[in-house]
């Protein structure tokens, strides 16, 4: 069974992605320093036998994209975060690569992910776990616990030791840029 991480950007699936390497599972990903995305997913619909090729791993599939998820044999982490703080923290990313910043970020993502999340729940028949962001910066044990019965056998203790402590509060650097990797690859 294939194990997909999904969300709106900077909902934390990066930081899922990690919790989810961290402790044990095998990721596919181009980049597995930071963001854990592959180049693979802006191809779908067109192309998803790839994801036939994934048993035992987890792949991050960002909304709008997890919509084209073909029938395979799948779970779903759907993470989740304040709205507002996901907006800031989405328009921080677009100023830093000089994209423009969408009006109305909110209202747009508040509908969409209520359609999404009504279709996990009863439409898409998979298995799917719902995390908040803020949960996981506030209990990242009791997150690795709820993860394991999910999805593992995981090591608890190093998923834990991942989560770099702070505020839900958006941040006002860019955590990624620790790991020395570009934030342009998202939009190629």
């Amino acid at each position: 069974m294939i194990t997909i991480v999904s969300g709106f950007p900077r909902t934390g699936t990066s930081l899922m992605m990690r919790m989810l390497s961290d402790g044990g599972m095998e990721v596919f990903a181009d980049r597995k320093k930071v963001f854990f995305e592959t180049k693979l997913v802006l191809d779908m619909p067109k192309q998803t036998d790839w994801l036939y090729k994934l048993p035992g791993c987890a792949v991050k599939i960002l909304y709008p994209f997890i919509q084209y998820v073909p029938d395979v044999m799948h779970r779903i982490i759907w993470m989740d975060r304040n709205l507002r703080e996901q907006a800031r923290s989405q328009r921080k990313v677009l100023r830093k690569i000089c994209e423009p910043v969408q009006k109305g970020y909110v209202g747009i993502a508040s509908k969409a992910n209520k359609i999404i999340i009504g279709n996990l729940v009863g439409g898409f028949k998979v298995p799917f776990i719902r995390i908040r962001f803020e949960d996981v910066l506030r209990a990242p044990d009791l997150i690795a616990e709820r993860l394991n019965e999910f999805c593992g056998p995981l090591d608890i203790d190093k998923m834990t030791g991942c989560v770099v402590e702070r505020s839900p509060k958006n941040y006002n650097g860019m955590l990624e840029e620790r790991y020395g990797e570009s934030l342009k690859f998202n939009l190629v």
